[in-house]
């Protein structure tokens, strides 16, 4: 027998992440392989195939190295045991961001499983050089991979440049959100009292949002005779600020009307038809551009416009070498105003994905297994601190310290 192990942050909410791994444990499951899911946090889980999946371990939010060895040890003795290691003749771990792989390559060390550092993140960062190392070490096995093909190169191009060539790719596929159904939002709004109805897929807790609704209200004052639909189709968090930041944006902007819709799945095709224009990053711009509406494609770096997807673009994360950042203003008055570019017939995308590329990743790895040592030391006072603090507070500890400051931010936000 074989075994997949995903080590995680999230199955709760819904987004890009979490579509992915239900993707993939379905097609993996349909191989023949037994899966498992380890995540951090415990929460409502929205998508029916990963409501099964009830181990979380908290610590795993944290390097491996802001523990003490006893610490790590009663973690990966936990891990082990839910894993059933001795079970199966194959196992692969997949982990899919920088504070989880130091705890999936020692978990892996300690099983003899192949561990493969899949980066979903769009931008990774490492300054601590042992963690370096690390990377390093599971780069030149070919067991790490991330979701462009520049997120590598941006990832190692501060301490050991690496070629486009050598920034390994595997796309994440989840733009499968979509189904053929009905949606209370058809009925529930006069969509015909509006000029215009621009829509928004994503996460609303991403660090684009705030720059893109921001330009949106400065473009929907400037046509004030227009009478505009903001639809954001996404959620954020529990008790945390994005939505309440998103709508001051808008206040005092009469001819706006901000509808945000909450974490939803699936989408309903009919819904993502209704609307002019999309603006979105990463993979929520394909379901958009899918959908036959013009899309803007926003950077994960800067923020700002890429282009319109397959119309001026076909990157949706970050824009190519010879692709300037654009306007918002203009890119609204080309897409909304002037109809620059026309909607298109729907081609929505309503099948399983296949991962047949991935597992042809994973046999081209490095065949022997080897592992790197996890005796990683702090390297900022910030991780002195941490580490402190996880010893005298514990991981669900400071995990509940870091909700409560932010229900008193959004509380104190709120009375604003």
């Amino acid at each position: 027998m074989k075994k997949y192990v995903f080590m995680i942050p999230s199955i709760i909410n819904m987004g890009g992440a979490q579509m992915y791994i239900r993707n993939k444990v379905v097609w993996l499951r349909k191989q023949g392989w037994d899966v498992q899911v380890i995540s951090v946090h415990k929460g409502n889980v929205i998508i029916s195939e990963l409501k099964e999946f009830d181990v979380h371990v908290s610590e795993m939010m944290f390097p491996i190295y802001l523990f003490s060895q006893n610490k790590q040890r009663k973690i990966i003795n936990k891990v082990k045991y839910k894993i059933s290691y001795q079970n199966y003749e194959e196992i692969v771990i997949e982990s899919t961001c920088i504070g989880i792989t130091t705890w999936a390559e020692a978990i892996a060390k300690e099983i003899g499983a192949k561990h493969i550092a899949y980066l979903l993140q769009e931008n990774n960062i490492v300054d601590n050089p042992q963690l370096q190392e690390f990377f390093k070490f599971k780069h030149h096995r070919k067991e790490l991979v991330s979701i462009t093909n520049q997120s590598l190169k941006m990832m190692f191009e501060s301490f050991s440049p690496i070629t486009l060539d050598q920034s390994y790719r595997l796309p994440a596929y989840c733009n499968n959100v979509v189904e053929d159904i009905d949606s209370p939002f058809l009925h529930n709004i006069a969509w015909d009292k509006y000029d215009y109805k621009v829509g928004c897929l994503s996460r609303i807790d991403k660090p684009f949002i705030i720059p893109a609704v921001t330009n949106f209200a400065k473009f929907a004052y400037a046509h004030s005779d227009k009478k505009f639909l903001l639809f954001m189709i996404g959620g954020a968090p529990k008790n945390t600020s994005f939505e309440n930041n998103i709508r001051k944006v808008f206040k005092g902007i009469k001819n706006v009307e901000l509808v945000i819709s909450g974490y939803m799945f699936p989408i309903s095709a009919k819904l993502l038809e209704c609307f002019d224009a999309f603006f979105a990053s990463a993979g929520s711009c394909k379901p958009c551009m899918r959908s036959g509406v013009p899309t803007i494609a926003v950077d994960g770096n800067d923020f700002l416009p890429i282009g319109i997807m397959k119309h001026t673009t076909l990157n949706s994360l970050f824009r190519g070498e010879n692709e300037i950042a654009l306007d918002y203003q203009q890119v609204f008055d080309e897409v909304i105003i002037k109809k620059k570019y026309e909607k298109c017939v729907a081609e929505h995308e309503i099948h399983e994905p296949d991962f047949s590329v991935h597992m042809e990743f994973l046999n081209n790895t490095v065949k022997n297994l080897a592992y790197f040592d996890m005796d990683i030391k702090p390297h900022t006072m910030a991780d002195v601190k941490l580490r402190i603090m996880l010893f005298l507070i514990g991981a669900k500890g400071y995990i509940r310290l870091g909700a409560l400051k932010s229900r008193m931010l959004h509380k104190t936000t709120s009375d604003r």
